[in-house]
C-alpha cells in the first residue's frame, strides 16, 4: 500500500511539473455568449422549421427528378421510334 501511494505522489508531483505548459492555453479570443433563459417552444419551432425545410426540398428534387425522367422517356421514344419508309 505504501507503494502505491508513493507512486501516486510521484505521478503527482509530475503532473504538477508539467503543468505549465497549459498555461499556454486559453481562450481570451473567444467571446462567450450565454443565454440566460432558453424557450423550449423556440426550439421545438426551430426544429420543426429545419424539418419542414428538408421535406420540402427533398420534394422538390423528387418531382424534379421526376419530371427529368419523363422528359428524357418522351425524348428517347422520338428518337427511337421505327421511320416509316417511302414505298
Amino acid at each position: 500500500m505504501t507503494n502505491l501511494l508513493g507512486l501516486e505522489q510521484a505521478v503527482d508531483g509530475v503532473i504538477k511539473i508539467l503543468r505549465w505548459i497549459h498555461s499556454f492555453v486559453n481562450l481570451c479570443p473567444v467571446d462567450f455568449v450565454v443565454a440566460t433563459e432558453i424557450d423550449n417552444w423556440a426550439l421545438a419551432v426551430n426544429e420543426i422549421l429545419k424539418d419542414l425545410h428538408l421535406l420540402f426540398s427533398k420534394f422538390l428534387a423528387r418531382l424534379l427528378e421526376n419530371g427529368l425522367e419523363c422528359l428524357i422517356g418522351g425524348l428517347s421514344s422520338e428518337f427511337f421510334r421505327p421511320i416509316p419508309g417511302d414505298p
